[in-house]
């Protein structure tokens, strides 16, 4: 349904009646049908389905809100917002449904998590439940939902509408989606120093050309520094200094230091030169030649270095190719450092002065495998 001359100046539709259509929803005991099916709003693209766009005035109003968002939000964060709202618009227009009414966003939401919820209830069911992978399984997940949550909320905020979290029967029914939606945590395994040397071992079986220079270097400093892979993309020539006390390796802007305050990594020599990230780093700029600028770079077929800096996707599958661990991804390489140092006896408070966490839950999180087994009453037989 296109947009009416004053279709943005809508008010707050959350009255007592539309409340308590969202309570019955809630305490239904079987799950109720969808009212709205995304495919309603998708459309064939080469063979593949995407979302439509939404009316160019819809569209308009969602990139007014971006701009609004981009002083205090981060690039991805607001691309995602962008993403999110976009779909959310094109349902409302699909759907005839009020861009600010909360049930309308209740039947979004449940729409898109219903394949899901079924998906699951019969993998629960199942004798010998064969799960699909993550990509394969239909509906969205529960991290999904919240993202498509968090940008609607905020552009109620924005225009002055409650969100929908300040309603006590609103969080009651989302915290049962969240129930439905329920599955195991899919952690990445962590990258240990056994697994770190087999995969250094491997790049080394290659010689020492460019490539093998460049790869140990970034999957040295990426675990002993604990860096995320934007983090690692990111990384100048000249981040890696000598302080007054030892080396440092300074993080212009991470995922919690949006301001690009910056703040420096202490980093170590290893007692191993192999093994050492100060070394690898200095092999790789020597044979490279750089001086400045982005520190991991592609190559073209010819060897010749590319002037910009390796994306996530390609430090994700360019490391990937030398690990053996199961459930790899990129994470891997922080999720092992923690891990090791909480072996080696480190305290929480310790790894973060590497890791940045600001929170130690997570931190915890990633070393619970070892708390288990220290803080656990051991063999008793």
């Amino acid at each position: 349904m296109p947009p009416g001359e004053n279709a943005m100046a809508v008010p707050r539709l959350a009255d007592e009646a539309r409340l308590q259509l969202i309570a019955a929803h809630a305490i239904a005991e079987d799950l109720p049908e969808p009212v709205w099916d995304p495919s309603s709003s998708q459309i064939d693209d080469g063979g593949q389905q995407r979302w439509r766009d939404p009316h160019p005035e819809h569209a308009q109003q969602i990139a007014r809100w971006i701009a609004r968002w981009s002083h205090n939000r981060a690039e991805n964060t607001t691309d995602s917002y962008a993403a999110c709202l976009r779909h959310y618009f094109a349902y409302c227009e699909d759907a005839g449904a009020e861009w600010s009414d909360i049930v309308g966003l209740r039947d979004f939401l449940y729409g898109l998590a219903y394949p899901r919820i079924r998906y699951l209830q019969k993998l629960r069911r199942a004798r010998k439940p064969k799960p699909l992978s993550r990509g394969q399984q239909p509906g969205v997940g529960w991290n999904t939902i919240c993202q498509y949550h968090a940008a609607i909320a905020k552009a109620w905020a924005t225009e002055g509408i409650e969100r929908p979290s300040s309603y006590t029967v609103w969080r009651e029914w989302f915290d049962g989606l969240h129930r439905h939606l329920a599955a195991p945590v899919d952690q990445k395994s962590g990258l240990l120093l056994e697994d770190l040397t087999a995969a250094l071992a491997t790049i080394d079986s290659r010689g020492k050309d460019l490539v093998a220079l460049r790869d140990r270097a970034m999957l040295l400093l990426g675990w002993h520094a604990a860096l995320r892979v934007s983090e690692l993309c990111a990384l100048q020539v000249e981040d890696l200094h000598r302080g007054p006390s030892g080396w440092l390796l300074h993080i212009r802007h991470s995922k919690t230091d949006q301001f690009a305050q910056g703040r420096d990594k202490p980093l170590w020599p290893s007692e191993h030169q192999a093994l050492c990230p100060i070394a690898a780093w200095q092999a790789w700029c020597q044979a490279s030649g750089l001086g400045s600028g982005p520190l991991f770079r592609g190559m073209t077929k010819h060897g010749t270095l590319r002037a910009a800096s390796l994306s996530s996707d390609s430090v994700r599958r360019i490391l990937g190719q030398y690990v053996d661990v199961r459930n790899w991804g990129a994470h891997s390489l922080r999720i092992g450092y923690v891990t090791q140092a909480r072996l080696a006896g480190a305290a929480t408070e310790e790894i973060m002065v590497v890791t940045h966490h600001r929170r130690r839950e997570m931190v915890d999180h990633y070393a619970q495998q070892v708390d288990a087994h220290r803080q656990g009453p051991g063999s008793l037989s």
